[in-house]
């Protein structure tokens, strides 16, 4: 039997192909997460004459040095999670996470995030590397870091030098359970550097 196709048939045809090629090519829309402190209150300038802390540029394992959020699924394997991203680069996140708290916490100093444009030279120097930082979604997340405060001057010198391996519940299911249980492990390093610095000013 002939089939006669109209440019009418060609043009119905052309148009569900495209149809069903588009809708194949379409991937889901990522979801991007923030890491934001919960400050005590709105930011205040610290008075001119208190000390200056500064804090360096934060240095993360390469693992996780990716938008991708990444997954613990055992001791030895980690996955990406391809639709759950950071929604800016994870190390300046974190420094801006530190920073923000270690100011909101320390009154009696200034804290400011590296490069900073004082003229002042500043009197500490906080620095932190993350050396881990994972979790599965609805149980825990970890973290492991490497953090030292440096005073500066004539005669610097290292006052401590430490390492923390912290845990915290994800209270919710998925991976905006992960990221509150990474806010609440950055809470809980900013507290210990805070309380650190209390003991150095």
């Amino acid at each position: 039997m002939k089939i006669n196709f109209t440019a009418k048939h060609i043009w119905s045809m052309a148009l569900l192909f495209a149809l069903i090629f588009c809708g194949c090519a379409t991937s889901p829309t990522p979801r991007l997460y923030l890491l934001r402190p919960e400050l005590q209150g709105p930011a205040v300038q610290a008075a001119t004459n208190v000390p200056l802390v500064l804090m360096r540029p934060v240095e993360i394992a390469e693992y996780i040095d990716r938008p991708q959020i990444v997954i613990r699924r055992s001791k030895l394997e980690v996955a990406l999670s391809q639709f759950d991203r950071w929604a800016e680069p994870l190390d300046n996140q974190i420094n801006l996470y530190i920073t923000e708290t270690l100011a909101d916490e320390l009154k009696d100093c200034r804290v400011k995030a590296f490069p900073c444009h004082d003229q002042e030279t500043p009197l500490y120097e906080v620095e932190l590397s993350i050396l881990s930082l994972d979790g599965t979604p609805g149980e825990k997340v970890s973290l492991t870091a490497d953090w030292k405060i440096r005073v500066t001057g004539k005669e610097p010198r290292i006052l401590k030098d430490e390492r923390i391996s912290i845990q915290a519940t994800c209270p919710e299911p998925g991976i905006p359970g992960v990221v509150s249980a990474t806010e609440k492990l950055l809470s809980d390093l900013s507290d210990t550097i805070a309380t650190a610095l209390k003991e150095c000013l």
